[in-house]
């Protein structure tokens, strides 16, 4: 995968004489038409801007994009000219579902799972990949936060550490087990911040997670979008647990996935 260029953290423009577009405007819509869309002056994404966004003396702004549509841009100069346009712009570059096979659906064709050209990486058929050109890099943030397996008897609590590196989002949820009568195993407390919007599934190790005090087949972590609660599944199922002995993480899990 080829390392990615730094980009300019602040937008600038000039106009055709190459000097900066003093009093600039930035519209911003939503991709192929005219209704407003939102951009943002903080990473957290609480502090909208005004749409236009007004350029400075030096044709500058900090403008940062939402992650859940695609953008139509358009520049104009102080006095309504328009400069440019570029619609249907989206800042993840490139989105795409792995099908098991030698291609995808909305993405370029790959060669493998993982494929060094185009950039792109997937784990399991029908999960949710990004190009990671688009996806790494950025602001670094950690933190830690109490999960809950509710499903397990008393519904024991952990202290999860994550960091997040631009959209890519790393979890550990230490170890807990205990007995269970309930055909599922959740994961709660998932803080807002490190939701993504799209659901992803995540492998984890076989051998690490107990169902009914043996090792459970084809453990995962599906990371459900926009949710605080998440599910563990076996053998493709979420409600395919034992509703009888004891279940839950026999060593720590640390997964990967992306605000997408």
């Amino acid at each position: 995968m080829n390392l990615p260029f730094l980009k300019f953290p602040i937008f600038r423009a000039f106009n055709s004489a190459g000097d900066p577009l003093n009093g600039g405007l930035l519209y911003t819509y939503q991709a192929g038409t005219t209704q407003g869309l939102t951009t943002y002056s903080d990473a957290a994404g609480a502090s909208p801007n005004a749409n236009p966004v007004v350029l400075d003396t030096t044709g500058s702004a900090t403008v940062r994009l939402g992650f859940t549509a695609s953008y139509k841009l358009v520049l104009k100069d102080s006095g309504g000219s328009t400069q440019w346009t570029e619609d249907d712009y989206n800042p993840l570059l490139n989105v795409g579902v792995w099908d098991g096979s030698n291609g995808s659906v909305g993405a370029p064709a790959l060669s493998a799972a993982s494929d060094t050209t185009t950039g792109f990486y997937f784990d399991t058929p029908g999960q949710i990949a990004v190009s990671m050109g688009g996806v790494t890099g950025g602001e670094i943030s950690q933190g830690t936060f109490t999960a809950t397996y509710p499903d397990l008897y008393a519904a024991p609590t952990v202290t999860a550490f994550w960091q997040r590196w631009g959209k890519e989002v790393t979890i550990n949820f230490p170890p807990a087990t205990s007995t269970s009568t309930q055909p599922t195993f959740r994961i709660t407390g998932i803080p807002a911040a490190i939701q993504p919007f799209t659901a992803q599934w995540v492998s984890i190790a076989y051998g690490s997670v107990i169902d009914n005090g043996s090792a459970s087949g084809n453990p995962a972590i599906v990371v459900n979008g926009s949710s605080g609660t998440w599910n563990v599944y076996i053998n493709g199922s979420s409600s395919g647990w034992t509703p009888i002995g004891a279940k839950g993480f026999i060593q720590s899990q640390t997964i990967k996935y992306y605000l997408i």
